[in-house]
């Protein structure tokens, strides 16, 4: 059985952060290397910050069968909550899809996953913080006791209060997932399924072309499985989609919570350009690699799948663990020229017209969509945030526009506002300050800072995601 940490250690634990906090001499960041983070940019906001270890806060301190609750610490891995929860014979209701997200990562950076039809997001899972304010003290919210701050912590980015314990649900496990294939010839048809009712446990989209979509439903199951993704060499799980002929697959649970980890959902396929990634790697003659992208992805079809050899070659390189620490040794200001790498909760009414706006202007192939229930409460930071349901538009790829792509982003980040969604803030973010003030409800925000004493012991939300000091 995987040890659980003592109630007593942890305690231990926290009355050291606590004095730390309380006597602090400038503002607090957590002290982690940017090469380990699942946000996209780095983290010069933290330059004149304090900074913090809070590493060692990384297991389960107790599961309990009959309420199918956990007590987790925020720095544990959604990959290592699962081996410890499966062993009791449960899992979160809903698991972010990379290994390395951690659980306060997924509560403050707001993750959902393909459960999100049912559940919303991972924050939607928990009953209750444990947190530490500006001044040290240590306190407990949830939705009957310091309820404000409880719904503002989702989507703060740690700018609120330091989560240093998470109470959150679980259900019964089984030890499959039987996925069926659903084809669709277009977007509208896709969209159109992925906004009814729906009884199983999961359910995502992928548009792989203009004409080729697809709706991936998965029921929990206890048959004997008929896929596996457990090794480097495995098929990308994208393989699996652009298998015309694949009706069906049984995937053992944990292959499937995390069947897009590998390949970072399809982005190694541009590592496929060997050439281009040893240019950029060598950082030889770089302002030459963004026209040579575009071209490279103008000729990615959707069957352009890595060999045998390439993934036994360098499957164990491809992980999305290693695949964000690949993508922060390349320079930030770099990298965001050639990438787009953005979420958009859209409301469901407006999806398809989002939808077919922002592919045509991007020019990206393949388009992820996942299916999210609203907020039951005002998180008010939170993407999901709203009074209907939401369809999270996920664009990964190298933009077809000579644009430049930070350009692009804003352009589309206005727009998304202006559609009544969201986006996800761990991507690169450009929005003007008095602009992101409107959006995020900055009289609300500032008044949680002021009351729960964050204004000089945490840096500001804005100044994280915008990455500025």
């Amino acid at each position: 059985m995987i040890e659980l940490k003592s109630e007593n250690k942890h305690r231990q634990q926290i009355d050291h952060i606590q004095k730390d906090v309380a006597n602090r001499k400038a503002a607090i960041a957590l002290k982690r290397p940017s090469s380990l983070s699942n946000t996209l940019r780095d983290e010069k906001y933290k330059q004149k910050s304090e900074r913090l270890d809070i590493s060692h806060l990384n297991k389960v301190l107790s599961i309990d069968p009959e309420t199918q609750t956990a007590l987790v610490e925020p720095r544990i891995t959604m990959q290592e909550l699962c081996k410890t929860t499966l062993r009791y014979g449960f899992v979160p209701l809903v698991v972010p899809e990379f290994t390395s997200i951690t659980v306060g990562g997924a509560i403050m950076g707001s993750a959902l996953e393909s459960s999100s039809h049912r559940y919303g997001q991972f924050s939607d899972c928990c009953l209750e913080y444990e947190l530490i304010l500006g001044d040290g003290t240590m306190v407990k919210a949830s939705p009957e006791e310091k309820s404000d701050l409880f719904n503002g912590i989702s989507s703060s980015f740690g700018s609120l209060a330091m989560l240093t314990l998470a109470k959150i649900r679980l259900m019964k496990a089984k030890s499959a997932v039987h996925v069926t294939y659903k084809r669709f010839s277009d977007a509208h048809s896709l969209i159109e399924f992925l906004k009814k009712p729906c009884d199983a446990e999961y359910i995502e989209g992928v548009m792989l072309s203009e004409k080729s979509g697809i709706a991936i439903i998965g029921t929990l199951t206890d048959d004997k499985p008929t896929f596996r993704m457990n090794r480097a060499w495995s098929p990308w799980y994208y393989d699996r989609l652009v298998d015309e002929s694949r009706e069906s697959d049984v995937i053992p649970l944990q292959d499937y919570l995390f069947r897009w980890d590998r390949a970072a959902f399809w982005m190694a396929r541009y590592l496929l350009s060997l050439p281009l990634m040893l240019q950029m790697l060598s950082r030889k003659d770089l302002p030459s690699i963004p026209e040579k992208m575009r071209k490279f992805a103008a000729n990615l079809t959707p069957d352009r799948v890595p060999s045998a050899l390439f993934r036994g070659l360098f499957g164990w390189t491809l992980s999305s663990k290693r695949l964000y620490h690949l993508w922060h040794s390349i320079p930030n200001n770099f990298a965001e020229q050639i990438f787009f790498v953005q979420d958009f909760y859209t409301p469901v009414s407006k999806a398809e017209e989002v939808y077919n706006h922002f592919q045509k202007t991007t020019g990206i192939f393949p388009v992820m969509f996942c299916s999210i229930k609203r907020a039951s409460s005002p998180q008010f930071l939170s993407p999901h945030f709203g009074d209907q349901d939401f369809i999270n538009i996920g664009l990964y790829g190298v933009p077809l526009s000579s644009r430049p792509v930070p350009e692009l982003t804003a352009e589309l980040e206005r727009e998304i506002v202006a559609a009544g969604g969201r986006k996800m803030l761990y991507a690169m973010t450009y929005y003007p300050e008095q602009e992101f003030a409107k959006i995020y409800d900055d009289e609300r925000y500032r008044a949680l800072r002021k009351k729960y004493y964050s204004e000089k012991a945490f840096v500001p939300l804005y100044n994280k995601v915008a990455n500025v000091l």
